[in-house]
């Protein structure tokens, strides 16, 4: 969420506006952050499985993630379909945390 809101502000920029800078990210960054962990609750207690994956591993060490997602989904023949799908280009806003743990 970091990093979406970080390129909304990059654009807000290049389109030459302004915003309160830190205050809006932040509480939209808690907002979000907060609906995150109902949802995880919510799933839990209804017994629905769930999987959340990095964006910023998916997108740049997709064959550390894609297996999981697939057995997840119960494609496990579509791999190669899946990471054709994959480009890393899409990703421009980047907090270089791709070192972190590829799935939550």
């Amino acid at each position: 969420m970091d990093e979406v809101l970080r390129s909304q502000e990059t654009m807000i920029e290049r389109l030459g506006r302004t915003t309160a800078e830190g205050e809006r990210s932040a509480g939209i960054g808690k907002v979000y952050r907060q609906q995150e962990r109902n949802a995880r609750a919510w799933c839990g207690r209804l017994g629905i499985h769930a999987l959340a994956i990095s964006y910023e591993v998916l997108a740049h060490r997709p064959d550390e993630v894609l297996p999981r997602i697939a057995e997840f989904l119960g494609v496990t023949g579509n791999l190669a379909a899946m990471r054709a799908c994959v480009d890393p280009t899409l990703h421009r806003a980047r907090n270089g945390t791709a070192d972190a743990n590829p799935v939550e």
